[in-house]
């Protein structure tokens, strides 16, 4: 028994030490080949990155580059958000660069730009709008809040930035101790190990195997819960309170705002939904797929902020393939019906989509 112990002992102080070393390292924001640190944004993609589907620009986005000085009679209207933004899909799939095509047939003086930023979220959003929106002089921000991880990213306890070279929803302070498994560093080392072995062995040619791509949406599914726990009311609480403060950044550049709701998968795909609640033994009455859009979107239009929920459309098309296979992003069959989406709300704004003037 004595060398059980021993082993135990050992095991608890490696396992402190490795915490407290993955902690240290935390404080240090590295890049990569794909990422680099950003004082505004937090990080971004490398400029003039090339990969397969898209180059990214000299801002680091996937888009074409755009001069800081707009062309006259040109409206700017930026799209701002995570990997549903940039997109997973080729560039000309991409939503944002369909709406771009869709302004271009219709005659309409307007420029969409994709202010994309993987792996990011709220605070990192208000980053851009700040500096690069303001910078490229936009004249609408188009915010896209991906309820599936947008709204735990708002928790005052964690902060989306690079660590060791990429995109982690970290804590804001490395000494927290919260009674979480995801809140401890050799955990989430551990599982993002484990989860690129089993995608590594598995013979599926997608972006994450099955298992890892069921293990990601149950992790999703706390923002879906009905019990009313105060991390998931802090989390909702300081996901509105970003996009007021995108707001108020947007209005002192003289830009409009909009907040566009992107549904998660397990939203509007029925299959999914059950084989991650067989998977995982849930109770499917302890879980409102609608709980997101039904409390985010009374509280922002109450104080005067516009919402576009995509949830609607996305589940009149249950049935289609909207999304990527085990990937969670829009395919680009989605990418097209966000762009129809998108561009139907701008039409409603005053002016935003008038028709042109007719020539004398």
């Amino acid at each position: 028994m004595r060398w059980l112990k021993h082993f135990f002992f050992v095991l608890v102080i490696s396992l402190l030490l490795a915490e407290v070393s993955l902690r240290v390292v935390s404080t240090f924001e590295f890049g990569s080949q794909n990422f680099m640190p950003d004082p505004e944004t937090g990080y971004r993609m490398r400029p003039n990155l090339e990969r397969s589907g898209y180059t990214t620009n000299r801002l680091g986005f996937n888009d074409k580059d755009r001069a800081d000085v707009k062309p006259s009679g040109v409206t700017r209207v930026g799209i701002v958000g995570d990997s549903f933004v940039f997109g997973v899909v080729p560039r000309a799939d991409n939503f944002v660069t369909v709406l771009d095509g869709m302004a271009a047939q219709a005659g309409r003086p307007l420029a969409f730009v994709n202010l994309g930023i993987p792996g990011a979220g709220p605070v990192n959003y208000l980053g851009l709008i700040r500096g690069d929106a303001a910078r490229l002089n936009m004249d609408v921000a188009c915010v896209v809040l991906f309820v599936g991880n947008d709204i735990t990213q708002s928790h005052p306890d964690t902060h989306t930035r690079l660590w060791l070279g990429l995109p982690h929803e970290m804590l804001a302070q490395p000494h927290l101790l919260r009674p979480r498994l995801d809140s401890f560093y050799v955990y989430l080392a551990g599982r993002a190990l484990y989860r690129r072995l089993v995608d590594r062995i598995s013979s599926e040619d997608t972006a994450f195997s099955q298992r890892t791509f069921l293990a990601i949406a149950r992790q999703r599914m706390s923002v879906y819960a009905r019990d009313d726990n105060a991390r998931l009311a802090s989390a909702y609480a300081h996901a509105i309170d970003h996009l007021k403060s995108m707001r108020a950044a947007a209005a002192a550049s003289n830009m409009e705002f909009m907040v566009i709701l992107a549904p998660d998968q397990i939203q509007v795909d029925g299959p999914l939904r059950d084989a991650v609640i067989a998977r995982y033994q849930l109770d499917a009455r302890h879980f409102d797929f609608d709980r997101p859009q039904n409390i985010i979107t009374p509280r922002l239009r109450a104080v005067g902020i516009e919402v576009l929920d995509l949830l609607p459309a996305f589940r009149a098309h249950e049935g289609t393939a909207l999304y990527e296979t085990f990937d969670t992003h829009w395919n680009a069959r989605g990418n097209r019906l966000a762009a129809e989406q998108i561009w139907r709300a701008l039409t409603n704004r005053s002016g935003l989509l008038a028709p042109p003037a007719p020539q004398s």
